[in-house]
């Protein structure tokens, strides 16, 4: 009886645990495709790394990233993609726009990811270096506006972790 009830266990469990677990992030589908670009991916073995330190990479790029003086004096807003490489010793290469912004932005991230101290973990091991893709949504918001339509108060900046683990 106890063999019974311990096989019907696993055969019960074992669905229920791997659909808990996916090999999706945030950022990227199960394929390693970039959900914002589907045609920039990664490979499994990126994916798998990358997964590893998404929530604290986001929590990071969430405080870290804020507009510029000349962003917000001008009003800019809308989604920058940018990609950049990491190389076998955790260093970022070769950042590069794919849309772009502007308003200085970029250059915000650029720094804000420069300064995020956990690439080495998401290093290859080998001499290739590994390319990833980041999507950041800027938008400004016009209280008065907002207020008047939504019939709430904007709340724009949080003081806790965003993202949870």
């Amino acid at each position: 009886m106890k063999t019974l009830f311990a096989i019907f266990s696993i055969l019960v469990l074992i669905p229920v645990l791997t659909r808990g677990q996916t090999d999706e992030s945030l950022l990227y589908n199960n394929k390693g495709q970039f959900r914002k670009d589907t045609s920039l991916t990664i490979t499994p073995v990126q994916l798998t790394k990358w997964k590893r330190i998404e929530q604290d990479f986001i929590n990071q790029m969430l405080h870290d990233v804020i507009f510029s003086q000349f962003a917000i004096e001008n009003y800019t807003s809308g989604t920058s993609v940018i990609s950049f490489e990491v190389d076998k010793s955790g260093k970022m290469t070769d950042f590069n726009i794919i849309k772009k912004v502007g308003g200085g932005l970029e250059e915000i991230i650029k720094n804000a990811i420069n300064s995020f101290n956990m690439l080495t973990s998401i290093a290859p091991a080998g001499t290739k270096n590994f390319r990833y893709y980041l999507a950041f949504d800027f938008q400004l918001i016009d209280a008065k506006n907002y207020i008047e339509k939504e019939n709430a108060i904007p709340i724009t900046k949080a003081r806790f972790i965003l993202i949870q683990k």
